[in-house]
């Protein structure tokens, strides 16, 4: 059995548009967000061996706003360019190199949106900023990933949680 968690990115600012796509910060309501979620996921019972996380700013200050609130410490953390893609094939084919029983990724939309669809094979109709999925899947092996292979425990997104 492995356990995949996709959480995407808090809300991001586009207040300084010189700024590159991956340099983009945090809004106020994006930490804000992140901090709820991640209050919520600890009460929902969030574990994983390993925490991936895209090297993008947004995402790092996503993972920075839940970290302590879920107990992770550096030792679960790896930042990983390979999940700095809008892509959801990239993301199949990263977890396909995975070894972890249960592991988390923050990255990007198109790609967790889609991969969710894939993996689960249900019509979600969103994924939004700061959302969190939460998969089963029923292998035992990263490798063994297929259409339709894994089941949404649960898939909150900020505004579920006011």
């Amino acid at each position: 059995m492995k356990t995949l968690h996709l959480i995407r990115h808090a809300k991001s600012s586009w207040k300084d548009g010189d700024l590159a796509d991956r340099d983009r910060p945090l809004k106020k309501r994006g930490r804000h967000n992140a901090e709820a979620m991640a209050r919520h996921m600890r009460r929902a019972g969030f574990q994983c061996e390993g925490i991936f996380c895209s090297p993008a700013l947004r995402a790092v200050q996503t993972l920075e706003a839940m970290q302590s609130r879920l107990g992770l410490t550096a030792a679960h953390i790896c930042f990983d360019e390979a999940l700095y893609t809008f892509d959801f094939g990239d993301l199949r084919r990263w977890l396909a190199g995975q070894t972890p029983g249960s592991i988390a990724l923050v990255g990007h939309n198109p790609a967790l949106h889609d991969l969710t669809v894939w993996l689960s094979g249900e019509a979600v109709e969103r994924f939004p900023t700061a959302a969190w999925c939460w998969l089963t899947l029923d292998l035992d092996s990263w490798d063994d990933i297929e259409p339709g292979c894994a089941c949404i425990e649960s898939l909150v997104a900020p505004r579920d949680l006011r």
